[in-house]
């Protein structure tokens, strides 16, 4: 990580340069700002059933700018008070829920030039095939440098060297920690273009040295007409291993959808191609990128045929949105299934607990494949402040 720390040295002493009493005003003009999270999981796979409520908080605090530097940090803490033997082994390694402590997420200079900002260090990170997910009660981070550029009407364009990873836990029942790629460092650089009215055209190459690269290709076209509105979609990703067993892959995905007033409906359809596809470079915010996943365990990136219907209703006045989702995924060559039921809903607070909101979920995964049926509840409530 030498390229970073030299980064975030020579950022330092430009603005230590720039004299104590303007960066102290910098300091002074900072903001802070953090979320409360209480998420209770509950789940049963064949004869094993669990339950764990975990407690986390977020506290963020970013300068002002200082001729175009800034600085920022983010701590996250978590702790499940109730946790037994078995929500620890069903919600720790492979889960990412039970992980009791504190990490210290985000430690960042950066520095922003027009519309152009450079980022290094400790950093959330939220650009194509690089995204940490946010699913749980500790989000994903990285170690890292960024640069993200919106110079160009209609166009941002987006850049990642990363070189370690904070996973929600460590995945031995402890809190998570910044550990180095498996490849000595991973990169992405990608491309959003809104250039044609109502077009999203997104592009991004990416991957982790000596083991996977990836090149990903989307087009999503929106539009209505008075209480009515449609949406067509489409996506291709391909998958070149390095030193691996594994099949080079390719996917293709295609999204029809349509709404009228508050309802809205879609369809999904997709193929994984030759071998197993990668979801990204690394992160779990980019498992749900395929148009076909579930609503809680995104997709399956093995070589399969599989589709997906949601429908949901938007009740604009009890600002609740509720839906379901049926997704099915066929492995090619084989008998063997997977198919998803998810009912789910998300009520935002108003008023005097604007920022608080509670998400519910149920979803129930049927696999044929080892015969074993999954019934997962999930209770997210989180305070934004």
């Amino acid at each position: 990580m030498k390229a970073c720390k030299s980064a975030v040295l020579f950022a330092a002493l430009l603005m230590s340069a720039n004299g104590a009493d303007s960066l102290a005003d910098a300091f002074k003009g900072g903001k802070l700002n953090g979320e409360l999270r209480s998420y209770y999981f509950n789940q049963k796979t064949g004869n094993e059933k669990a339950d764990i409520l975990s407690l986390a908080v977020r506290l963020s605090y970013a300068t002002d700018f200082y001729y175009g530097f800034k600085a920022a940090v983010t701590l996250q803490s978590s702790n499940s008070p109730f946790a037994d033997e078995n929500a620890k082994k069903m919600f720790g390694a492979a889960n990412g829920m039970y992980g009791p402590g504190a990490v210290l997420s985000e430690s960042y200079i950066s520095y922003t030039l027009s519309k152009s900002t450079l980022k290094t260090g400790r950093q959330f990170i939220n650009m194509p095939l690089i995204r940490g997910g946010a699913g749980k009660a500790v989000i994903q981070s990285y170690e890292g440098v960024t640069l993200k550029i919106d110079e160009f009407p209609h166009t941002s364009i987006y850049a990642a060297y990363i070189e370690k990873f904070q996973k929600q836990t460590d995945g031995r029942g402890g809190a998570p920690k910044f550990e180095k790629l498996s490849g000595d460092y991973g990169y992405a650089l990608g491309i959003v273009n809104n250039y044609f009215d109502k077009l999203s055209l997104t592009g991004a190459y990416g991957g982790i040295k000596d083991d996977f690269s990836i090149f990903y290709m989307e087009a999503d076209f929106k539009n209505g007409f008075s209480d009515f509105n449609y949406q067509a979609a489409a996506q291709y990703q391909h998958t070149d291993y390095k030193n691996s067993a594994l099949s080079n892959s390719n996917y293709y995905g295609v999204k029809v959808g349509a709404g009228f007033a508050d309802f809205n409906i879609y369809l999904a359809l997709a193929q994984i191609k030759d071998g197993t596809s990668q979801f990204g470079v690394t992160g779990g915010g980019n498992a749900c990128t395929l148009f076909t996943s579930s609503y809680e365990h995104c997709a399956e990136y093995d070589k399969s045929k599989q589709y997906a219907i949601d429908a949901n209703y938007n009740f604009k006045p009890l600002k609740l949105l509720a839906g379901v989702r049926y997704a099915n995924m066929n492995y090619e060559d084989t008998d063997e299934k997977t198919e998803w039921k998810s009912v789910y809903a998300t009520y935002f607070f108003s008023g005097a607990l604007d920022g608080l909101f509670i998400r519910v979920l149920y979803e129930n995964q049927n696999s044929k494949t080892n015969n074993k049926d999954e019934d997962l509840y999930i209770v997210r409530i989180a305070y934004n402040f």
